[in-house]
């Protein structure tokens, strides 16, 4: 495989990534009619321990047009829903979860300053390690400290779209050996 072929099964698999944390967070069932068995995730499963910090590959990843674009929209200052703060809280909850250490130490002074801060910062780590576990109290954590249905939306897309970075910068960190 190339760098490019290594490019596109690492997006596309960080993609699946990007839109399964979304409908975890968000309580999305199937809506249509499969041969296959209900799935009943395991809530009581627990997430593999990370490796050290000092383990983390440090790589900048490659980024398509369409994928730059997606970014540069979710991370847009003019979006009332989230304050850019708040989004840099939940990018870097979520590179420190998915082990991309170049993410997590650009985002390093963006760490929890106050209680909202706080929830942010605990329902991106959840979505980021444990999105099977994830439940309507975790979106009314993020009510009950202010947000608006579309900042629970904004919150968990951000979330989910650096998680699917990270893993990116990962597996390219990988292929790149």
């Amino acid at each position: 495989m190339d760098g490019d072929a290594i490019q596109t099964a690492t997006g596309v698999v960080a993609m699946f990534n990007y839109l399964t944390r979304v409908a975890d967070a968000s309580g999305i069932e199937f809506d249509y009619a499969t041969p296959l068995p209900a799935f009943e995730p395991r809530r009581d499963k627990h997430p593999l321990p990370r490796p050290p910090a000092d383990e983390w590959p440090v790589v900048t990843p490659r980024f398509t047009d369409l994928w730059q674009r997606w970014h540069d929209y979710l991370f847009d200052a003019s979006h009332e829903s989230l304050t850019w703060r708040q989004r840099l809280v939940l990018a870097r909850a979520a590179a420190l979860e998915s082990c991309d250490r170049k993410r997590a130490d650009e985002l390093a002074e963006h760490a929890p300053r106050d209680d909202v801060d706080r929830v942010l910062d605990a329902f991106a780590r959840k979505l980021s390690v444990r999105p099977w576990q994830m439940a309507a109290s975790d979106l009314q954590a993020l009510r009950d400290v202010g947000f608006a249905e579309r900042a629970l939306l904004h919150a968990m897309a951000v979330t989910a779209l650096q998680n699917a970075e990270s893993r990116l910068a990962v597996g390219q960190a990988l292929a790149s050996g």
